[in-house]
């Protein structure tokens, strides 16, 4: 099958959760598909990539509403508004991909893209937002002050109404927990939405003897500026630790991640807590630290942190929202935590039990390996897929066709960068 890729950021670096699962995706569907990437450059990125397969359209700072776009998030006011800004992008470099590739398939990844549905027509087409994205913006109004929380929360009421449009013209819409696909059901019934599973690369997180660990040291990490994770880091810091140094003084917690926000620096003036920040290589800092916590409070989908940690075959204590979307078993791959006093007491049982951290360290690979390897993910991929074009059959003309009857005027070779 040719299968053609639009992506709302380039799968390489720097790092983030959704550049790692496109990432993933890309290669494992290249195992077994013919794929080529159209995908937008953010403005942290760089092109430094030659692949033959892969396109980049520069995602240019632009003023919308009188606010600058500065990161792969848009301001809350300005959403939806810079999802349409986004997919103008690519739409006018979609036609040309198109007519070069002839796809079977479009599949799109991100709601910024969403609106490139209506430009495909009747060609199968699938698009992957990867969680509710509306959600997201009710939890960052669940963690926000002032006046910002009406803003955020009618944001949020605002990228439910471009969901529920937009979703629409796609065959299929993939999410990766059941929470975010029953969020996108009640916003429109008519929507076909499937759960997929998260793919994370395996091979690029290694676990260790445990031997190398560093003892005592819990690990939070992940992009430090998102409300999710600012809530939780605060909740981890300030609640939870103390009743862990009261069991064991030495315990110390590391957050690691990019653009950690003012509120996540301060926690570092808290003892026993460190700030890192930025690093290099994620998995190194997974690997050395003897457990991982991820006490996610709110946001949606399955959480790339969890993933990471447990193929670093590193004992993970959670909360049960962290599990949307994941078939872990708790007790077996991981240990549950609801409150603080809770969540405390199975980190230290984690940091006094060699014998359990490293059961719970095994299965967790072994259930990564098995449930969420790229293989598996493709593997599910290629199953819809081939229905969404089967249902299809030969009554639709091919996009390409389209194209060449009625190019428009934007279109434009796109050179590979």
């Amino acid at each position: 099958m040719r299968i053609l890729i639009c992506a709302q950021e380039a799968p390489i670096g720097p790092v983030n959760g959704f550049r790692s699962q496109v990432a993933s995706v890309v290669s494992a569907l290249s195992a077994v598909h013919e794929v080529r990437v159209l995908a937008l450059l953010a403005p942290d990125q760089r092109s430094v990539c030659h692949e033959p397969g892969l396109r980049l359209v520069p995602a240019r700072r632009a003023a919308c509403r009188g606010v600058k776009l500065r990161g792969p998030s848009p301001p809350a006011w300005t959403a939806p508004a810079a999802f349409a800004l986004a997919s103008t992008r690519l739409r006018r470099r979609l036609p040309q991909a198109i007519l070069d590739f002839a796809p079977d398939l479009v599949y799109v990844t991100g709601v910024w893209l969403a609106a490139l549905g209506r430009e495909l027509g009747d060609h199968p087409c699938v698009v992957a937002p990867l969680d509710a994205a509306h959600l997201n913006f009710e939890a960052q109004a669940v963690a926000a002050r002032g006046l910002a929380r009406p803003v955020l929360r009618a944001a949020s009421r605002r990228v439910a109404r471009f969901e529920a449009s937009h979703y629409a013209a796609f065959d299929r819409v993939l999410v990766l927990s059941g929470r975010d696909r029953d969020a996108l059901l009640a916003i429109r019934r008519t929507l076909e939405v499937e759960v997929i599973p998260h793919a994370v690369d395996e091979s690029a997180f290694l676990p260790p003897a445990i031997q190398h660990r560093e003892r005592g040291r819990i690990i939070f990490h992940g992009v430090l500026s998102v409300a999710p994770n600012i809530t939780a880091a605060e909740f981890l810091a300030r609640e939870v630790m103390p009743l862990v140094r009261a069991a064991m003084p030495r315990a110390n917690l590391a957050i690691v991640g990019r653009t950690p926000s003012r509120r996540v620096r301060a926690l570092g003036r808290l003892d026993g807590v460190r700030v890192i920040g930025e690093v290099r290589d994620i998995a190194a800092w997974l690997a050395g630290s003897h457990a991982c916590a991820v006490p996610m409070l709110t946001g949606a989908g399955v959480k790339n942190k969890l993933l990471e940690a447990m193929a670093s075959g590193l004992p993970c204590v959670v909360t049960r929202l962290a599990l949307g979307g994941m078939c872990a078993n708790p007790g077996r791959d991981l240990l549950v935590g609801e409150g603080a006093d809770e969540f405390a007491a199975q980190l230290v049982r984690v940091l006094q039990n060699d014998k359990l951290a490293a059961a719970l360290g095994a299965a967790a690979r072994a259930y990564v390996m098995s449930q969420h390897s790229a293989a598996a993910v493709a593997t599910e991929l290629t199953r819809i897929f081939d229905k969404v074009v089967a249902e299809h059959g030969h009554a639709h003309r091919s996009i390409s066709q389209v194209c060449r009857e009625s190019p428009p005027s934007t279109t434009r070779s796109m050179p590979v960068t």
